[in-house]
């Protein structure tokens, strides 16, 4: 199965060992990750990213989601940005796992 997965760069300071734990089962399970942009993102290198990289990135990114069976993502920490992954992998009619550490409830408004 080819796998979309992300969640928040900001996170990444918490939660990278749960990020690449979970790429690594989903590996280990012999799924595809077709993209997992978390895994290689930088926080300061999007923010200080130029108006024509920033396009490019969200190009890449809703051409990933769109070309994945499922899109994964991990939540536990509040994210616009993957907030909106997710509404648009939903739109598109993209089944979509939510995944959060146990007692971190995600912040569904």
């Amino acid at each position: 199965m080819k796998i979309f997965f992300n969640a928040s760069l900001t996170g990444k300071k918490l939660y990278k060992s749960n990020y690449l734990a979970i790429i690594d089962q989903l590996e280990k399970l012999d799924h595809t990750i077709i993209s997992a942009p978390v895994k290689t993102g930088d926080i300061t290198k999007v923010a200080q990213a130029s108006q024509q990289q920033a396009e490019k990135y969200y190009e890449d990114l809703m051409k990933s989601i769109a070309a994945a069976d499922i899109n994964v993502f991990e939540v536990s920490y509040p994210s616009t940005g993957i907030g909106h992954e997710i509404a648009v992998s939903l739109h598109r009619g993209k089944p979509v796992i939510a995944l959060y550490v146990k007692g971190k409830n995600p912040y569904i408004f």
